[in-house]
């Protein structure tokens, strides 16, 4: 809701496709003084001002898979272990952190994002979760 409000997300470009002289949505409805279509254009910035507060197209079902970590580890044979340093045991290791989430909540990790104050259950500007990459080279003398 914020992000429309403020005009950050993607879902706010419509109507902004032309200047600010030539706004460019038209609410569909009936106009309540002549009874005909609406056909009055206003800014993008006046709909979704005008949307802020009316949380019900911001609700979602809260439901998702993640692949949150991947480790592919490998074992070295103790005889390549001895080469390094004389050791008795080496392995070496890729990881992966959020990597892919399935979600049908758009912008916001359902995980990470929600608040665990009063406003339980509300996305209230979080800092998104990182995707992170490693590599890892264990030795044991």
């Amino acid at each position: 809701m914020f992000g429309e409000y403020a005009g950050v997300l993607e879902s706010s470009l419509h109507g902004r496709e032309n200047d600010w002289d030539d706004p460019g949505v038209v609410v569909e409805g009936i106009d309540v003084a002549t009874g005909q279509p609406n056909t009055t254009a206003i800014t993008a910035e006046e709909y979704y001002h005008g949307l802020f507060g009316y949380t019900e197209r911001y609700v979602y079902d809260a439901g998702y898979v993640k692949l949150r970590e991947l480790r592919l580890s490998y074992n070295l044979p103790g005889s390549w272990a001895g080469k390094f340093f004389g050791a008795r045991a080496a392995s070496i290791a890729l990881t992966g952190r959020n990597l892919k989430m399935w979600t049908n909540v758009p912008n916001i990790d359902p995980e990470f994002a929600y608040s665990s104050r009063n406003d339980q259950g509300i996305e209230v500007n979080m800092s998104p979760n990182p995707r992170s990459f490693g590599f890892n080279l264990r030795i044991i003398p």
